[in-house]
C-alpha cells in the first residue's frame, strides 16, 4: 500500500496532560477506503525519538483516525508512529512521520508552615 499517514500530537498531550497522550493523525486518503484499519507503535526512550528503537504494537485494528495512550508514567518520552493497514490484502502502509510526548513530572504542592 503506497500512501503515507500525516500524523499529530494535540498540544497538550506533550505536556503529559492527565498523564495521557493523545494521538490524532491524517490518511492522505480522504476518505479512507472502508478496509482500512490503523496500528499505532509505541517506543519509550531516554533521550529522543531517532535512530532504531524498538517500537511495539499498541493497538491494532483502529477504525478512527485517534488513540488516547494512557500507560503513560511521569518522566517518559515516547516515541510513536501509526500505519495503515488494508484488511483485504492486510498490506500496511508506510510508516507515518514519528511523533514524540515527552511527559513532564507534576510539580509537588506544598503547603505554607502554619504558625500559631
Amino acid at each position: 500500500m503506497n500512501r503515507l499517514l500525516a500524523m499529530l500530537l494535540l498540544p497538550a498531550a506533550v505536556w503529559g496532560q492527565q498523564h495521557s497522550v493523545t494521538l490524532t493523525w491524517t490518511d492522505i486518503l480522504n476518505p479512507p477506503p472502508p478496509a482500512t484499519t490503523y496500528t499505532v507503535y509505541r517506543a519509550t526512550s531516554s533521550a529522543s525519538c531517532t535512530g532504531t528503537l524498538p517500537f511495539t504494537v499498541q493497538v491494532a485494528s483502529l477504525t478512527v483516525e485517534t488513540w488516547v495512550d494512557v500507560g503513560v508514567i511521569d518522566g517518559g518520552i515516547y516515541c510513536y508512529y501509526v500505519e495503515a493497514v488494508d484488511t483485504v490484502t492486510g498490506d500496511a502502509s508506510l510508516p507515518s512521520t514519528r511523533a514524540t510526548a515527552a511527559i513532564v513530572p507534576h510539580a509537588p504542592v506544598l503547603k505554607a508552615p502554619v504558625i500559631h
